[in-house]
């Protein structure tokens, strides 16, 4: 049975966007890491335009007024009928299937090359870090070029290297070389949601982005589970999941090239000769940090499912069913979002402010430590606060920037999310459970008191 104490070692466990193993997968596996162990017995379920919007993008609700026009169902049938929407969706999948296999696929991988996982955790630190630091220059790039060619080609690139990559894990070259080939691969496919997600404003109008975010928020959940499963499929050949990321990576490229482009962005009237419109403003900082917030929150919940799990009595089932209970609660109150977004009342910020305090809510309940009755349902809170503040803060982030510099704001909300699993992982390795659970309480607790002043402004007022 493992404790809380029993994940404790000398690594991260790290998480961009929605995008994971499950935890209690990753627990076990980095556990092994950490003390030289061998893989477990029993692989369990598997589990990251428009001109620059006045501060009163903040606070208006999310596209209450670009919703309307359609019923709810009707905008909802009107995304999934998209013959465009369908083709980007499947890119966008196969461009995160490669990431959801990375932990599992890399520590097969050092297995092969070395006999143990060690090596495989610091692929992963490694390749973490390069995603996080690369993944704002790289959108920045993508703005200034053609998007579509420019991620391509970066995909294709990224398809090579991992082959390479599983040729130096087959031939057992030195762990330099492998954690080289690692962070090169990542930090080539660092900007890679950013850009699907630039490429998205020109796949569906504006007024079904918030249902085409929804639908995107369920089929996140699928490739959660099927990027490891698919890892552990292939597993006899140990550096069989690499390859398959490369595979699938390759066919990302070939796919982005038959996608809708981004619409047009004309320089703003403002900027002046040789200027690139502003980006950074108080109340963007202000969304990027909610959103370190909320994915320190919501990582922790999930780092932390094996030890609660422990602390519960159970063991790596138990910790599955509550990664269970978070995600379909986080995809189903995704595609209720989605559906319903411009019927709910409030504010952007007030809306975040709320999904925020029940993400604490929830937090709450997992920290006191109840029975396993009380412990799902706040992974339940948990999950059904997930999707609809995620959504929240894209879209807002995207209305906060200038147009010419969208990618880039999606990049930086990409690495903000990282660098909030990041601490989760972190709090997890250096603290006992209920500290490092206390931790996202007092994150939350400080985006709540930041975001009050704007929360209790008029929709129309700055």
């Amino acid at each position: 049975m493992h404790t809380g104490q029993d994940t404790h070692g000398p690594y991260v466990a790290v998480r961009v966007g929605r995008t994971l193993i499950g935890e209690a997968t990753r627990c076990n596996l980095l556990h092994n890491v950490s003390t030289g162990g061998s893989l477990p017995a029993t692989l369990c379920t598997l589990k990251a335009g428009r001109p620059r919007a006045s501060l009163e993008a903040s606070v208006r609700p999310v596209s209450t007024s670009e919703a309307a026009g359609g019923s709810p169902g009707g905008l909802l049938r009107e995304v999934v009928g998209s013959p465009a929407y369908r083709r980007w969706s499947l890119t966008t999948q196969l461009v995160r299937l490669p990431v959801s296999m990375t932990p599992l696929a890399f520590l097969l991988l050092a297995m092969a090359a070395t006999g143990n996982y060690r090596l495989g955790g610091v692929m992963i630190s490694a390749a973490t870090a390069a995603e996080v630091l690369v993944a704002t220059p790289v959108g920045r790039w993508l703005d200034r070029s053609n998007t579509l060619t420019v991620l391509s080609w970066l995909l294709l690139a990224a398809a090579g290297v991992l082959g390479l990559l599983a040729v130096a894990g087959a031939l057992s070259w030195p762990g330099v070389v492998l954690v080289a080939l690692a962070v090169v691969s990542a930090a080539l496919t660092a900007g890679a949601p950013a850009g699907m997600r630039k490429i998205l404003t020109g796949t569906v109008p504006a007024r079904l982005l918030t249902p085409a975010l929804a639908v995107d928020g369920v089929l996140i959940e699928f490739t959660i589970v099927s990027g490891p499963l698919l890892v552990a499929a292939v597993a006899a050949a140990q550096v069989g999941g690499v390859v398959a990321m490369a595979t699938l990576t390759a066919a990302a490229a070939l796919l982005v090239r038959g996608l809708v482009p981004p619409t047009p962005v004309a320089a703003a009237a403002t900027a002046g000769a040789g200027q690139r419109p502003r980006l950074w403003s108080p109340v963007f900082g202000l969304w990027l940090g909610l959103g370190v917030a909320a994915a320190q929150c919501i990582g922790l919940a999930e780092v932390c499912a094996l030890p609660i799990a422990g602390r519960l009595g159970g063991g790596a089932f138990t910790a599955v069913l509550l990664q269970a209970a978070l995600c379909v609660a986080s995809a189903g109150s995704g595609l209720a979002y989605g559906v319903h977004s411009q019927r709910l009342p409030g504010t952007a910020i007030q809306r975040a402010m709320l999904l925020l305090a029940g993400l604490a809510a929830g937090l709450a309940v997992l920290t006191v430590g109840p029975g396993l009755g009380l412990t799902v349902v706040g992974y339940l809170v948990i999950g059904t606060c997930t999707a609809p503040l995620v959504t929240t803060i894209l879209i807002t982030v995207q209305s906060l920037a200038p147009g010419q510099r969208v990618t880039e704001a999606f990049g930086l909300n990409t690495a903000t999310t990282g660098l909030g699993y990041a601490l989760a992982g972190a709090a997890l390795a250096a603290l006992p459970l209920h500290v490092a659970l206390v931790t996202g309480l007092g994150s939350i607790g400080a985006g709540l008191v930041a975001g009050l002043p704007l929360a209790g402004r008029g929709p129309n007022r700055p």
